[in-house]
């Protein structure tokens, strides 16, 4: 029969690998089960997801490294107190990785804070912006979780067909691609964050003015597959950059392995 609209849509695309510095390990990714179409989907899109999610943890971490390697001194942890939901008995992959998105949000919006203390004003409008969509697409993500849990005991207690269950599959998976498409833009915007924390005379630090400008307005572009229009608009750059630093003054090479990701995948 025909694809519906929805169906189409998602597997008529081109669905682009995750990027990667060098090729995959052989059987990097699980094995495939009997899953259906859009049971594959799902299982794809959360792969991708948490090597993003992954990524964004090292950035993290190499930031509050950096920082504290720069401000000896300062308190520049990201642990904070904000609360996060526990995990429901017999969690699924997706409701690990809502729990590990959550958590590791509310560590990069604390690194955050103590970088604009540490400068002594905000960060670029187009870093928090893309950090408060990064919270936003996980509520999204959370929200098809439960539509996908209530549907499907509805239709359990109906004796509808399991079939029935795949457009909410397909919703999901949905919006975790557009989480792993976030995530990838939160590590990018605590990139940028940095950059323009760290002091002038640090080696390596901050990043040539053009690339800066140029990350931070990448950050305004719709993730992959979002609707559009719901990104905010693009903040000019060059009233709130650092001026263009001499020859003799700019480091080496810019972020190492800036398009590469952590390799490594959660277990299921």
């Amino acid at each position: 029969g025909l694809l519906s609209p929805f169906v189409g849509e998602v597997f008529c695309g081109d669905v682009p690998p995750p990027y990667f510095g060098f090729p995959p390990p052989f059987n990097k990714y699980r094995p495939m089960r009997n899953r259906s179409g859009p049971a594959n989907e799902l299982h794809t899109q959360l792969e991708v997801c948490y090597e993003q999610w992954r990524a964004l943890e090292k950035e993290r971490k190499k930031t509050e490294a950096d920082l504290a390697r720069n401000f000896p001194g300062k308190r520049v942890s990201s642990s904070n107190n904000t609360p996060i939901p526990r995990l429901p008995a017999n969690p699924s992959r997706v409701d690990r990785l809502i729990v590990d998105q959550l958590r590791e949000q509310a560590r990069v919006l604390t690194l955050i804070g103590k970088m604009e203390r540490l400068r002594g004003a905000p960060v670029h409008a187009n870093i928090s912006t893309t950090l408060e969509r990064h919270f936003e697409f996980i509520q999204v993500t959370q929200a098809r979780r439960k539509d996908e849990i209530v549907n499907a005991a509805n239709r359990q207690r109906q004796g509808a067909p399991r079939y029935n269950d795949d457009k909410d599959v397909l919703a999901l998976a949905a919006a975790i691609k557009e989480l792993g498409g976030i995530t990838r833009k939160a590590r990018t915007a605590l990139w940028c964050a940095l950059q323009m924390t760290l002091p002038k005379s640090s080696v390596g630090a901050p990043a040539r003015q053009a690339e800066l400008e140029r990350a931070l307005r990448e950050l305004c572009n719709p993730v992959e597959g979002e609707v559009q229009g719901r990104g905010g608009d693009e903040t000019p750059l060059r009233a709130e950059l650092q001026p263009e630093r001499t020859e003799e003054e700019r480091p080496g090479p810019g972020r190492e392995g800036q398009g590469e990701q952590d390799s490594r995948v959660s277990g299921e």
